[in-house]
């Protein structure tokens, strides 16, 4: 069985009431190009909270929070693997397919800001 046949089989579909917003840890930074609609085929390992993110990130990266654009369509797949992981604190979602909408991007500062 393949990964993402499993997701479409025992997988979520976000729709409308239980579009939750996912933060995805990267851990460099990257240029992210604005577009009106981006599809993403996973998987994609995310997590459904931004401070698990954001240990992926590391200090150099960037944490991405993420949602369905098109709830309606019920379309997004995602599954739930933290019962299943042997680290459930860190709260997973694995994504097969969703257009995604980007809400925000989190970095942290180079520098602190200084006052003479």
């Amino acid at each position: 069985v393949t990964l993402l046949s499993t997701l479409n089989k025992f997988g979520t579909r976000f729709n409308v009431r239980n579009n939750r917003k996912l933060y995805h840890g990267v851990d460099r930074r990257l240029i992210l190009k604005p577009t009106k609609t981006v599809s993403f085929s996973g998987p994609l390992s995310t997590s459904s909270s931004y401070y698990v993110a954001r240990t992926f990130a590391t200090s150099e990266g960037m944490v991405l929070t993420l949602k369905s654009h098109f709830p309606r369509l019920k379309i997004c797949n995602a599954l739930d693997v933290s019962t299943i992981s042997d680290f459930p604190e860190e709260r997973e979602w694995i994504l097969g397919f969703m257009y995604v909408r980007v809400l925000e991007v989190f970095t942290r500062r180079l520098v602190d800001d200084y006052t003479d």
